[in-house]
């Protein structure tokens, strides 16, 4: 349905003109409701007609039909009603009223397990974290000195006498960044983890570093991207950047999280009730047993509500020599019906706010450096090549434009050591500061670039990036458009991961930040970024559907509304071809099927 609390006057009246066109058919039935938290058992092979549809089908031979036979979970037939008679004997017919239909939503990069882990908030155990004020450094230490006396310090503190909670200012800390006796003078002997605003790094007091085994000795885990902040004298500073403890931290967050098979299930649902059909989770870390264990009994159970593309996680380099056989045993192990594992994810590089993306100019401030890269473009390449022989994907974070040219220079290795192209999909993500002379070469060599934009929208003047890299190189990031105008096949996705971002993962809302390129709602915001930047709304849905089966590598099965392809489908209650763009947001799917069945929602017209 549409939420219409937030329409302009009028829009609730087109909806009532569109649902009363004149039937096409005399008998019409409906499938009954179907709740995502409940079994998806496949019908009987009884076939259903839908007619006196508007479906965009994302086929550029036949961009919209009327009608659609589905037999078996499959397609069998799409086109006009009066071509329709006689395509399905005994088919049930459905008829949607003028109702807006279009392949279901591939968010191409989520991350259900990190959302499900951190869904209490950073405390981990279902309680909020206290939300540390960022107005000042005196401010900020003096609600941390209160929350040091507080009942919620008492919850956060863990069995293993652990307190981790959040979060703090990265740019408030800037250049040097934050120190650990700073929270040794107001906590103590117990050990105490903080998040930073970005996810991307802790800060850690004396105490905690104790408890991991980290002192002024310990190496860096990747130099440039996971490392121990230390300061003129080599002494740690308590700021721990990227993934360098990120095992330890997500299983003591784990450990305290007792409603972590619910958490994942609703979000996974929340995503089906939105439209996804299918997803790519970007990785766990080392908590790939944890969360995939509970995929796999949803998916073994019928209660898994779309279709689950996941990984292998590299975080570290040294991870590269046993990805495949990893990636083989968790197939092994949690592999299914819906839940399958063919991509290996490379945390190949870091973010700017930290200063560990790979950028090809040095940064502002701190040591001035270019950032980090996990692998040189021969190591990359090389292992490219053993991905494509045995079939699996490849799928990249890269923010820096540094990162993001060595990974495709690494692609070109690999193509001149084959001589042909590769018969496995790669995949840039983020794409956060791509140099103008490398946007051609995405189309050149088959890259897929994959973008978020829920985070279009939103950008903080003498924010971190700018302290970083300068407010010119940020009024630059995330080219979207640019990309597509080069013939880049480029993805959407919503890589949320936590509960306070993960409303943000309904592909609607993604759909209209990136074309406004504003926050949506209540929430808006002057456009960041050139507006040239903005994509058309033909470009983003196809991003949001054929292309992310592009690059899964499952375009000739879904992704688009085509005879022969899987029945996974959206039915909008409005055509978001004929609102006004900042309402998008506002749609909410009648009904989402998969395999031709009703995963949520209802057929039905109220």
């Amino acid at each position: 349905m549409i939420r219409t609390e937030n329409l302009p006057d009028g829009i609730s009246n087109n909806v009532r003109n569109l649902l009363c066109v004149i039937l096409l058919v005399s008998v019409v039935a409906s499938s009954p409701v179907t709740n995502a938290a409940e079994a998806i058992v496949p019908d009987s092979d009884a076939a259903t007609l839908y007619v006196n549809a508007k479906i965009y089908t994302l086929n550029p031979a036949q961009p919209w039909a009327d009608s659609m036979l589905v037999r078996d979970g499959y397609i069998k037939f799409v086109g006009a009603s009066a071509d329709a008679e006689g395509t399905g004997a005994n088919a049930k017919i459905i008829d949607l009223s003028g109702r807006f239909v279009m392949p279901g939503f591939i968010d191409a990069h989520t991350h259900p397990g990190l959302v499900s882990i951190l869904r209490g908030g950073i405390n981990g155990d279902g309680s909020a974290g206290p939300g540390f004020p960022t107005t000042s450094k005196d401010v900020f230490f003096s609600a941390l000195a209160k929350f040091a006396k507080s009942e919620d310090f008492a919850k956060a503190y863990k069995d293993d006498g652990v307190v981790i909670t959040g979060d703090w200012s990265v740019a408030m800390f800037l250049p040097n960044g934050p120190d650990k006796a700073d929270l040794d003078r107001i906590f103590g002997e117990t050990p105490v983890i903080l998040m930073d605003d970005t996810g991307h790094s802790f800060w850690f007091n004396s105490a905690a570093l104790t408890k991991y085994g980290v002192d002024r000795n310990t190496l860096d885990p990747d130099p440039g991207i996971s490392i121990f902040v230390r300061d003129a004298s080599g002494e740690l500073t308590g700021w721990v950047k990227e993934w360098a403890l990120m095992p330890e931290i997500l299983e003591l967050l784990i450990n305290s999280n007792s409603s972590l098979a619910d958490n994942l299930k609703a979000f996974l649902d929340y995503l089906s009730q939105h439209g996804v059909t299918t997803l790519f989770d970007g990785g766990n870390f080392a908590s790939h047993d944890t969360i995939y264990g509970v995929i796999s009994k949803l998916d073994k159970a019928g209660a898994l509500p779309l279709r689950y593309e996941a990984s292998y996680h590299i975080y570290s380099a040294k991870q590269i020599d046993g990805a495949i056989q990893e990636l083989r045993r968790l197939d092994a192990a949690y592999g299914g019906d819906r839940l399958v594992f063919n991509t290996v994810k490379i945390h190949y590089d870091g973010i700017e706010e930290l200063g560990t993306a790979g950028m090809l100019t040095p940064y502002l401030v701190g040591d001035k450096s270019l950032g980090g890269l996990l692998y040189d473009a021969n190591t990359l390449s090389q292992f490219m090549l053993e991905l494509d022989r045995e079939g699996i994907n490849l799928h990249l974070h890269c923010v820096g434009s540094r990162a993001i040219r060595e990974a495709l220079d690494a692609v070109e290795l690999a193509l001149d050591v084959k001589g042909s192209s590769l018969s496995n999909e790669i995949t840039i993500s983020h794409v956060t500061f791509v140099d103008r002379q490398d946007m051609p070469r995405f189309k050149k060599l088959g890259v897929h670039a994959n973008f978020t934009p829920h985070w279009f929208g939103f950008g903080t003047a003498g924010g971190p990036s700018e302290i970083q890299i300068g407010r010119e190189l940020v009024s630059r990031r995330r080219a979207v458009n640019s990309l597509v105008e080069h013939g880049a096949n480029v993805t959407l996705s919503s890589d949320v991961i936590s509960k306070g971002s993960h409303a943000r993962a309904n592909p609607l809302i993604g759909l209209e930040i990136s074309m406004t390129r504003k926050e949506y709602g209540p929430h808006k915001t002057a456009m960041i970024g050139p507006a040239s930047e903005r994509l058309s709304l033909e470009s983003a849905i196809a991003a949001y559907s054929v292309n992310g089966a592009k690059q899964l590598g499952r375009d000739d099965e879904i992704g688009s509304i085509e005879t022969g392809k899987r029945a996974d489908f959206v039915v909008l209650p409005m055509n978001p071809f004929a609102v006004k763009v900042e309402f998008i947001h506002s749609l909410s799917p009648d009904a989402v099927l998969l395999d031709g069945e009703v995963v949520f929602g209802t057929l039905e017209q109220e």
